[in-house]
Parts: structure tokens; sequence; C-alpha cells
């Protein structure tokens, strides 16, 4: 039996700069892939991504600081976009114990 994974977004504000964080959230079925998108207005020198799992402290995923970026991370894999403004998390084969909330913040150049 399938079971299904939701995911929540928050993006953290260090500073002047608040990234947009989309979708919102989403329930997808066990096995499907995830990819969830940072945004922010302005070009920024470092983007990180963490997960929180309900009722526990928000855990490092992992760093970006280059354009083009890409760090994989097992299933899990994070890209910085060519301007540093954007960024997106791709969870591959997603499993039940995904499910949490996940955050993007960024520091600003």
């Amino acid at each position: 039996m399938e079971e299904s994974v939701r995911i929540w977004i928050n993006p953290i504000e260090f500073g002047p700069t608040k990234p947009e964080q989309t979708p919102p959230s989403l329930s997808v079925r066990e096995g499907e892939n995830i990819t969830l998108h940072c945004k922010s207005s302005s070009t920024v020198s470092t983007l990180v991504w963490y997960r929180q799992d309900f009722g526990k402290e928000p855990v490092f995923l992992m760093m970006l600081t280059r354009a083009k970026e890409v760090k994989p991370q097992g299933r899990v894999t994070a890209q910085f976009g060519d301007k540093r403004k954007n960024s997106s998390l791709l969870i591959e084969d997603s499993q039940p114990e995904d499910s949490a909330t996940y955050f993007c913040s960024v520091e600003a150049q």
C-alpha cells in the first residue's frame, strides 16, 4: 500500500532579503519525485537548505555558494541558479520519512 509524503515549505529571513519558496505545501505518492523552489529578488552569496521534522529543531541539509552549483546527497539534490537568485531542491523517489518542513535561507551579497 502506497503512503503519501507531505512536504511543507517555510523560508527563513536573515537580514533584508526574504526568499520566496514554492510550492507552500504538497502531498505526493510514495516514490514520486518532489521539486521545491527558493527564489530571491536579488543576487545572494549563500543559500542554505534545511529540513525540520515535526516537533524538532531544523537540520542543515546543504549550502550553495557558487552559480550553477549542484550538490547531490543521497536522494536529495540542491542546485543554485546561474545568477545566484534561485535554487531548487529535488527529492527523488520520495519516502514517508521525507515528510517534513523544508526551509531555504539566503544571505545577501
